[in-house]
């Protein structure tokens, strides 16, 4: 039996009065017991109490508590221990409401695999232990593939696949070009071509002071050997450097290697600025803005760098704003460190200092970095402002109970009841949430079938009976379609008594053509329409309004990722077809067939001869395929 909120109400109160005043983790809960927020306090009691004293004003931390039906502690005997602790559990459990920065399986890295032969730069999502250099993770892509490009414009460096460089026969044009030494088809030294790929990692690492030094030292030497060739190419990668780096200015004389950091608060939202100072020269930077209930400070800072740099390489230096405990800040950063690098068995000594400069260049990079912190929050609440005026005027329009915050659409595709599958996309804000998005294959129904109004009945079923289990229901469900879609969407819906989540369809007027009131002319209305439930009238929306750019283009999407869905299932029916079990026929052939003659019906009626004259197929194929579909 369910517990009821006032049963939850009472734990919660008994569970406080027992509290310790020591530091430690706590965890909380939802009805589903799933851990949904990890933290850590100095006095637990205080800490744990203050969530429940019904004073907050933030959505985010109002929209947690009222999920809490329990929650569980864990005792440390110090600060630092409960740090360490809550840093394992919000990776082990990834709770909703923590504040989590991806880990570089999500941010791309270039990888440089220098124990094969030819080693090459790519760009890859994930590391692995195969012995290769990985540098990164970046989180602008847009920078690191600007920063590729460069390297490849910069360096000879060899750009084909494997497969096009083992079948090469001759050099190609990027060889002409002189920007590939062209291994593939020239006696090139291996050594050789390592060196180049060393200048390349020295320029992806930022190192560019050093990389010119050692192109000009190059160039001299090659010059003072006679080989004129190689010089002319060192030469040529100098000003090619030279050019990329003209636009960049000297930041911090004296300070090699720093990451430098701005916060900035407001709103109950954080914004973090990072500038990558490598070689004297701002390299590139990171940005991150997120919803943050915390109090920021000392401790937020310190979270957010402990955090960071599990994903990201510790560089010599780390530059911050000032704060009340600068000594304590360090104490701490640097405990949590050792702990995680005993724990992996680290024997390098760790070369890295905090710093919170108080004067000339380098507290003018800090500042640099706040103000570009302060500019990131603005333009995001901004943003949020904009969105939230959208929706505000999206729910007095609608007429809706609840605000909008969270808005999906569900829709149906198939063709002529073949392959029947919905998608379900997801907008938070007012912006698409990809994380939402849903495919679903409709398992109710026969082959063949065609029936709406069952699919939409099966699909919004399963989409709230998860959204229940998962705590991701949506504030409005939009259903792509009219009465009879909307009506079949409540039908699944009173199967969830209780329930939130408020229906709405979105369709296509049928006549456009209306008289307007005045000069008794015709005007063009707009062609959606609002279906709502227990209305007989819909409502109309009015063309480039706020919620008719929302809901049409929420729809749209979820059309798109149907219709995307449907193509997939098919083709891949089409390629799972019997021809599958047919030696010496691969996918592309067996594509290829079918779609010459138009399915497989077609295709068993088929001659040797007619198999024979698809382009792309041989003989021997086409033998193969014939007696296989008249093997009988």
């Amino acid at each position: 039996m369910t517990a009821s909120p006032r049963q939850h109400t009472d734990l919660i109160e008994r569970k406080i009065a027992d509290l310790p005043k020591e530091p430690g983790v706590y965890l909380m809960k939802n009805a589903k017991d799933k851990i949904i927020y990890v933290g850590k306090a100095k006095v637990l009691r205080n800490r744990v109490r203050s969530y429940f004293r019904g004073t907050h004003t933030h959505p985010k931390l109002k929209k947690l508590v009222a999920r809490i039906v329990d929650f569980e502690i864990l005792l440390t005997k110090s600060e630092t221990e409960a740090l360490l602790l809550e840093r394992f559990l919000i990776k082990k459990h990834q709770p909703k409401y923590n504040v989590l920065l991806r880990d570089d399986k999500s941010f791309p890295l270039v990888r440089i695999d220098k124990q094969s032969k030819w080693p090459r730069i790519t760009k890859v999502r994930r590391t692995a232990k195969d012995g290769a250099k990985y540098i990164g993770p970046f989180v602008n892509e847009s920078q690191l593939y600007r920063l590729i490009s460069a390297a490849f414009k910069i360096f000879p460096l060899i750009r084909c696949s494997e497969h096009e460089f083992r079948n090469a026969k001759r050099p190609c044009n990027y060889y002409h070009m002189k920007m590939c030494m062209a291994p593939c088809a020239l006696p090139v030294k291996r050594e050789e071509y390592l060196k180049v790929v060393e200048d390349a990692e020295d320029f992806l690492l930022g190192r560019n002071k050093e990389l010119a030094k050692n192109l000009k030292e190059k160039m001299q030497g090659a010059s003072e050997q006679e080989q004129y060739e190689k010089a002319a190419l060192f030469r040529d990668q100098i000003k090619a450097l030279e050019k990329m780096l003209g636009g960049q200015a000297v930041i911090v004389k004296g300070l090699e290697e720093a990451d430098v950091f701005g916060f900035a608060s407001s709103e109950g939202h954080v914004a973090v600025h990072v500038n990558h100072v490598r070689s004297e020269n701002l390299s590139s930077y990171d940005q991150f803005v997120f919803e943050c209930f915390d109090e920021p400070g000392d401790l937020f800072y310190l979270d957010f760098l402990l955090h960071y740099y599990d994903s990201h390489p510790l560089p010599r230096n780390i530059a911050l704003q000032d704060i009340a405990h600068e000594n304590l800040f360090r104490e701490r950063f640097f405990e949590v460190l050792d702990t995680d690098r005993k724990k992996k068995k680290a024997d390098t000594p760790l070369q890295t200092n905090i710093l919170f400069p108080k004067k000339a260049q380098k507290k003018e990079m800090v500042e640099i970095a706040v103000k570009n912190a302060e500019h990131a929050l603005k333009r995001k609440l901004e943003s949020l402002d904009k969105a939230q005026t959208s929706l505000s005027i999206m729910q007095e329009k609608l007429k809706l109970s609840q605000f909008p915050n969270r808005i999906e659409c569900i829709d149906i595709s198939h063709l002529q009841g073949d392959q029947t599958v919905a998608s379900c996309v997801c907008m938070v804000a007012g912006k698409p949430f990809p994380e939402g998005y849903r495919k679903y294959n409709v398992k109710t129904l026969e082959p063949g079938k065609v029936d709406d109004y069952q699919s939409m009945r099966e699909i919004v079923g399963r989409r709230i009976k998860r959204g229940i289990e998962e705590d991701t229901l949506p504030d409005l469900l939009v259903i792509d379609g009219g009465k009879g879609q909307l009506n079949a969407a409540l039908d699944a819906m009173a199967a969830f008594p209780g329930v939130a989540t408020e229906l709405v369809g979105l369709a296509k007027a049928r006549n456009l053509e209306t008289m307007s009131p005045t000069r008794g002319g015709s005007t063009l209305t707009s062609e959606e329409r609002i279906f709502k439930p227990g209305s007989s009238k819909p409502i109309p929306l009015k063309t480039g309004s706020p919620s008719y750019r929302l809901l049409v283009k929420l729809r749209d999407e979820a059309h798109r990722f149907a219709i995307t869905f449907h193509r997939q299932k098919k083709t891949k029916a089409a390629l799972d077809s019997p021809l599958e079990s047919i030696a010496g026929v691969g996918p592309k052939t067996r594509q290829k067939i079918v779609t010459a003659f138009g399915g497989l019906q077609q295709l068993e009626k088929a001659t040797l001869a007619q198999l024979q004259g698809v382009e792309g197929v041989s003989k021997k194929q086409a033998l193969a395929v014939f007696t296989f579909l008249n093997q009988d």
